[in-house]
Order: structure tokens, then sequence, then C-alpha cells
């Protein structure tokens, strides 16, 4: 399945690009699924993101993950590593709502909201 290789691959890319990411993953599947991720937890700057791998869905494209980052320089750490390779919608900037803000699809297809709000 490509989802499954896309979650696998996008936690491998966490744990390699960020010092505290660590992804946890469930080891029972059901046989016809060829190395899925059926549940994934990453601690990302404190924040547990979960993700899993549903049999015949779709790529979400009005959902986004939105993490709020305590500091300018963490915001625009993380907005380079999701932004490479990926889509960009709004530039991290500072908003009337936001110190820095940015909304982005990473090069997995997962669909972001950065912000900063100091």
């Amino acid at each position: 399945m490509r989802k499954s290789v896309s979650i696998l691959r996008a936690a491998s890319w966490w744990e390699n690009k960020y010092d505290d990411a660590s992804p946890t993953t469930a080891s029972q599947f059901p046989p016809e699924w060829e190395r899925p991720i059926l549940h994934a937890i990453l601690e990302i700057g404190g924040t547990l993101v979960r993700g899993a791998d549903i049999l015949g869905a779709e790529p979400m494209r009005s959902a986004y993950l939105t993490l709020r980052l305590d500091t300018p320089e963490k915001a625009e750490h993380i907005y380079n590593l999701l932004s490479t390779d990926g889509e960009i919608f709004m530039k991290m900037e500072k908003t009337f709502f936001a110190n820095r803000f940015a909304m982005l699809r990473d090069r997995f297809g997962t669909s972001w909201m950065l912000l900063n709000e100091n």
C-alpha cells in the first residue's frame, strides 16, 4: 500500500531530522497489508502526533495538523524541515494574529499549519 509506505517514511524522516522524535508502531497487521503502520506515535517538540494507515482511505486535503511552537526559531526550524520538497500555501511570516504563521503540505502529503503566537 502506498499510504503505509508514506507513513513509515515520514516517521523515519522525523526520527532523523528532529532530536526528540520517536516513532512507535504496532506489530499486528492484517495479512494482506504489506508493511503498514497500524498506529504510529511521534513525539515532536513535546507534542504527540498520532497517525494510522486506513485500508482504502483517500489522502486528506482539507484537514490540517496544527503545531503551536514556543519560539519563532522553533517555528522557522520546523517550517524549513516540512517545506523542503513540499508545497507552501502561505509562507512563514508575521500576521495580525501570530508572530509566525505558515500553511503547507509536506513531502508526504500531510497538510500543516505552524503557529507561534508570541
